[in-house]
């Protein structure tokens, strides 16, 4: 349910269409300042929001028997649909603040490139449509024309300079070395490993087969002899280790959190060791690994730069979430208007 809602928060931060307005009472979420309205998202530009969220988690409700009509928290009786609604119109207070600290507060501007790649993304739309007229034609469908389209690219454009007026090159929020070293403590462990490859890309099933159990053999016989027999751990990966990319790429270690790109059983397996650890795992279609848990080095939280800019990354999105949300109790709704739709009715849109 979390890791749902999670993807539901991040993606919406990022499919967005705003509209200026000045008290406009069609607006269905709008955002003041003092009593001034400065910003809000009219109920077009939100049909049209709705639309393209659906295209986007599609495959999501797919994956349920009963659709968008799945119940996900049965406490609640809350369903997919529900949800869906839920975090567009909270994401969508979010996106009016953007739009309010771009303008207004950080005096941002874009740029005439990034007005021209507006231009371009629309051009490019009306070829993939074959014509100016089809195009709008098939935004009409969802309450949308060209000029939502602009809107909409720009407050993309927006949401991108807010970031990085905050977190770019001189940025006024960086995170500090100290808050990356603890993110790294608390949330990584590090482990080694003893590679027995089992991949038989090419070979016959026999063949395969065949490959898969002499290596299992082999593996266990290694794990016994060190988890029994008490040999030495590295003696033996000098000895068996198939993975030279990892000495190479990854020489102080692996270093693994709950997201990594690991195969499931490998990050499953270290994250819930203890140090000094040995266990013994199978990634099927690619190998067998003998894991030893290693003690966790804050100070190697910069010794791969993938794993620093994940970090960094991860770091930043949060600060952000966090210092936007100081502002969503400006961002008012209308629940008349909001309470109108039924997404069951609102068709998908995908722009790309």
């Amino acid at each position: 349910m979390k890791k749902l809602i999670s993807v539901f928060l991040c993606a919406a931060m990022l499919i967005c269409a705003c509209s200026c307005s000045k008290d406009d009472d069609s607006a269905v979420l709008s955002y003041k300042s003092g009593t001034k309205t400065v910003c809000s998202l009219d109920s077009s530009f939100m049909y049209f929001w709705i639309s393209l969220q659906k295209s986007v988690y599609t495959t999501v409700a797919a994956a349920y028997e009963n659709g968008w009509k799945q119940v996900i928290d049965e406490q609640n009786g809350t369903t997919l649909c529900d949800l869906l609604m839920t975090e567009s119109e909270e994401s969508a207070k979010k996106l009016l603040v953007i739009e309010y600290l771009h303008d207004n507060v950080y005096k941002l501007k874009l740029s005439d490139e990034q007005k021209d790649s507006v231009s371009s993304k629309i051009a490019n739309l009306v070829s993939r449509y074959g014509s100016e007229t089809a195009l709008n034609t098939k935004l009409s469908q969802f309450g949308a024309d060209k000029n939502t389209l602009s809107r909409y690219y720009e407050l993309m454009m927006k949401q991108n300079n807010l970031y990085d007026c905050f977190y770019g090159e001189n940025g006024r929020f960086p995170v500090s070395e100290e808050d990356k070293k603890q993110y790294f403590k608390d949330n990584y462990s590090i482990a080694d490993h003893i590679f027995f490859n089992t991949d038989a890309s090419g070979q016959t099933d026999t063949d395969s087969e065949t490959l898969a159990q002499t290596k299992c053999e082999v593996a266990k016989n290694v794990y016994d002899r060190i988890k029994n027999a008490g040999e030495d751990f590295d003696t033996l990966k000098a000895q068996y280790n198939e993975d030279s990319f990892a000495q190479n790429y990854y020489p102080k270690g692996f270093f693994v959190t709950n997201d990594s790109t690991f195969p499931t059983e490998f990050t499953s397996a270290v994250m819930t060791m203890s140090v000094g650890d040995i266990t013994m795992v199978e990634t099927p279609g690619t190998g067998i690994h003998i894991i030893r848990k290693l003690p966790m080095d804050e100070n190697l939280y910069n010794a791969y730069d993938s794993v620093l800019q994940s970090i960094t990354d991860t770091l930043c999105a949060e600060d952000f979430a966090a210092r936007i949300g100081e502002y969503t109790d400006n961002a008012a709704v209308n629940r008349a208007a909001m309470d109108s739709y039924d997404p069951m009715l609102i068709p998908e849109f995908a722009l790309d």
